[in-house]
């Protein structure tokens, strides 16, 4: 996990693939973070009966990339 937040979470940000938040301590104390990014899921994936339920072709959702928490 050290190796996203020091090498990719930035350029994932600036791609616009997805955003890291980071819980800190003290001011240098990392707790932990974790890495969104906005997803859908298809809706031909789902069971017959729950794709009546969504009137939309794709579902909206949030997509947790990475998470870490500090020992």
């Amino acid at each position: 996990m050290v190796d996203f937040i020091q090498k990719e979470a930035m350029i994932d940000q600036e791609n616009k693939i997805g955003t890291t938040w980071c819980w800190v301590y003290d001011d240098k104390i990392l707790l932990g973070f974790v890495s969104l990014a906005m997803f859908s899921i298809d809706k031909k994936t789902m069971p017959s009966e729950k794709r009546e339920k969504y009137p939309y072709s794709t579902i909206p959702s949030l997509l947790i990339g990475q998470l870490a928490t500090n020992e």
